[in-house]
C-alpha cells in the first residue's frame, strides 16, 4: 500500500465511525421518542380512566340527588297531607261532637274543649256542638248548659245541633245554643224526670217536692227556646207549657225534627 492510500483509509475508518455514532444517536432518539409516545399515550389512557371514574361519580351523584330530591317530595307530600289532615280537624274549626252519655266525664271533656277555644281565641268564638246522645245525668248536663249560657253572655255564638238522636238530657242541652238545628232524620226524646224513692214517706214527699221544682226548670229550658222561635217566626205551632207538661207524662215522647221546627224546639233542619 502506497503513502497515498493510508489517509484514505484513515478518513474512511473515521467517517464510518461517525455515521455509527450518528446511526446510534438516531436510534437513541426514536427510542427516546418511542418511550416518550408510549407515555403520553399511557398517561392518556390514565385520563381517559380519571375522567370516567369522575363521570361515573358524578352520575352517582345525580342519582342520589335525584333520590333524596324524590324523597324529599314524597316527605313534604306527607308533611302537607298531614297538616292538611290537622287543619281539617274539628279542633282547627269549633266542633264538638257529643256522642257520649251525658256523664261527669263526658261533660268536664266539652267544657275542656270549650275553654280551650274560649281562652285561645282573641275574638269571640263561633262553636258548634253536635249532639248524638241519648242522654243521661242531668245535674252534669246543667253544668255544661250554665257554661254554654256564660259563653253566650260573653257574645260568644254557640250553635248546638242534633244528629240521630238527642234524647233527655241531651235533648235538653240542645236547647243552650244560639241558634238549635237538627238533622232531617234526627229525633228527640223529651220525657219527666224519673226518680225511684226508699225510705220514709216525709223524704219520699221531700224528692217529690223537689222533682217537681226540676222539671217546673226544664220546662222553663224549653219555653225559652220556643219563645225565641216565635221571636223568629219559625215557630208554625209554638209549644205551651201546659203542652210540655201534658206531652212528656207518656213514657217515651219523641219528637222529630219536622216538628221540634214547628213546634219551637228548634231554629232550623239540616
Amino acid at each position: 500500500m502506497s503513502g497515498e492510500d493510508r489517509p484514505n483509509i484513515v478518513q474512511s475508518e473515521e467517517q464510518r465511525q461517525k455515521l455509527l455514532v450518528e446511526a446510534r444517536k438516531i436510534e437513541v432518539d426514536i427510542q427516546l421518542a418511542q418511550a416518550k409516545a408510549l407515555f403520553e399515550e399511557k398517561k392518556a389512557e390514565a385520563e381517559i380512566r380519571k375522567l370516567d371514574v369522575e363521570t361515573a361519580k358524578l352520575e352517582l351523584e345525580r342519582e342520589a340527588t335525584a333520590q333524596n330530591v324524590s324523597a324529599g317530595l314524597i316527605n313534604l307530600n306527607q308533611m302537607q297531607r298531614q297538616e292538611e289532615a290537622a287543619l281539617a280537624a274539628d279542633i282547627f274549626h269549633k266542633f264538638y261532637h257529643f256522642t257520649d252519655d251525658v256523664t261527669e266525664k263526658s261533660i268536664k271533656a266539652c267544657m275542656d274543649r270549650l275553654a280551650y277555644w274560649r281562652r285561645t281565641t282573641k275574638d269571640l268564638c263561633d262553636i258548634t256542638i253536635v249532639f248524638s246522645s241519648p242522654g243521661g245525668s242531668l245535674f252534669d248536663g246543667l253544668v255544661l248548659f250554665d257554661y254554654i249560657q256564660e259563653m253566650k253572655t260573653e257574645g260568644h255564638h254557640i250553635t248546638t245541633g242534633a244528629l240521630g238522636m238527642a234524647a233527655s238530657m241531651a235533648g235538653i242541652l240542645l236547647q243552650a245554643g244560639t241558634t238549635r238545628y237538627m238533622g232531617k232524620e234526627a229525633w228527640m226524646l223529651i220525657h219527666e224526670i224519673s226518680s225511684i224513692a226508699w225510705g220514709k214517706s216525709s223524704a219520699i214527699e221531700d224528692e217529690a217536692a223537689f222533682l217537681k221544682r226540676i222539671q217546673s226548670r226544664i220546662v222553663d229550658i224549653f219555653m225559652h227556646g220556643v219563645e225565641q222561635a216565635k221571636t223568629n217566626r219559625t215557630a208554625t205551632s209554638p209549644l205551651t207549657r201546659k203542652k210540655i207538661e201534658e206531652g212528656w207524662k207518656r213514657k217515651d215522647w219523641w219528637v222529630d225534627a219536622d216538628q221540634a221546627l214547628k213546634y219551637g224546639l228548634i231554629d232550623t233542619i239540616r
